[in-house]
């Protein structure tokens, strides 16, 4: 099914055929979730939803993200206790293309036009709310301001390249220490999504030897199953993917040599990308039980 032109799959919502799709596709994750006895991280299908896009869709803003929350938490809802182990995020994406720096908003032009949308998120029952895939360093602190004035826990993430930058050029620890210093409530913590395991790897070795306060604060990856850049891969026909257990290697490997804790997918994964990463987790922690108990 075709995504929607100017909403992308928060399009999905108002359609009926879509919301079946979409809602396949939550309950196949949360599933995993279940299945494996792992807590989830689970976004509303908005990163595309903001007030610009939703007029030009024709659409309300406030009513798209409103009815794509409770899309999801009666979907999450069927879980019964397990769900009490689903965390919504309310997430939202930047203005323009991820891939493009130089489209992004300035810091005070990015707080005004992202309120609408995180604020009808806040006041919809989201645990958190979330910005994805941010390429510039600028916006990103626009948007902080804005999360931080709903009183909601949030967190940043950032699309980044192997020389350690985000991609406007901003080393990543120069985008997350401004953050911190700029807010009177910190964010929950930083992420890096929409790219591959290897290019994290290198970007956090990087923010690890020049900062090693911020690599702390770092919290995991979403990642794409490509190891091509953002400039090789925009435009590409076709999702380039990965075999799931190769994937899933690399990011327990994230886990066990940074300290990762919320590992998942981008573009180009899917359920059997989860799934396996699930598995991992998983025996980690019986692992651990059971090393614990050893000793």
């Amino acid at each position: 099914m075709p995504l929607h032109p100017t909403l992308e799959h928060a399009g999905f919502v108002i359609d009926p055929a879509g919301r079946e799709v979409l809602g396949k596709i939550y309950r196949e994750y949360i599933d995993i979730g279940q299945k494996f006895g792992i807590p989830m991280l689970v976004g509303t299908p908005t990163w595309r939803a903001n007030p610009e896009r939703s007029a030009e869709a024709g659409l309300s803003c406030e009513s798209l993200n409103r009815e794509s929350v409770r899309f999801l938490r009666s979907i999450r809802d069927e879980f019964g206790g397990y769900g009490s182990d689903v965390m919504i995020a309310g997430l939202i994406g930047c203005r323009g293309d991820a891939y493009n720096p130089a489209n992004a908003l300035s810091r005070n032009e990015a707080k005004t036009f992202h309120t609408r949308q995180l604020e009808s998120l806040a006041q919809s029952g989201v645990d958190l709310l979330m910005a994805a895939t941010l390429p510039s360093a600028a916006e990103a602190e626009g948007i902080a301001l804005a999360m931080e004035s709903t009183g909601l826990p949030y967190v940043l993430s950032f699309i980044t390249t192997g020389d350690g930058t985000v991609l406007d050029g901003t080393p990543l620890d120069q985008a997350i220490r401004p953050i911190d210093r700029l807010v009177s409530r910190r964010p929950i913590g930083f992420m890096v999504n929409c790219v591959h395991p290897s290019t994290f790897r290198k970007t956090y070795q990087k923010v690890l030897l020049s900062a090693p306060d911020v690599a702390e604060r770092i919290l995991g990856l979403q990642a794409n199953t490509s190891p091509r850049s953002p400039s090789e891969l925009d435009g590409v026909p076709a999702l380039e993917t990965e075999d799931p257990a190769v994937l899933a290697d690399s990011m327990i490997r994230l886990h066990e040599d940074f300290g990762l804790r919320v590992l998942g997918g981008c573009c180009g994964t899917d359920s059997g990308h989860i799934s396996e990463i699930g598995s991992r987790i998983s025996r980690l922690m019986h692992s651990n039980r059971s090393g614990s108990t050893a000793s």
